[in-house]
């Protein structure tokens, strides 16, 4: 799923292919869904606005 090109936004095209890098992105999502879910963050039909300052951590967020 997450190693699908089609699933990569354009902004990460130029992201490292390493396996180390795949099982970090994989983790990270794994662990931000775990997250919403154990919490109950996100109710069902619940419309977003995400706000980015382009740091790293904003770029993250954004793949997310």
């Amino acid at each position: 799923m997450l190693d699908d090109l089609d699933d990569i936004h354009p902004l990460f095209a130029g992201a490292p292919s390493t396996t180390e890098f795949k099982k970090l992105r994989k983790r990270i999502v794994r662990n931000v869904r775990e997250a919403i879910e154990q919490f109950g963050m996100i109710e069902r039909d619940a419309r977003w606005l995400v706000c980015l300052s382009g740091g790293k951590d904003s770029y993250t967020l954004l793949a997310v």
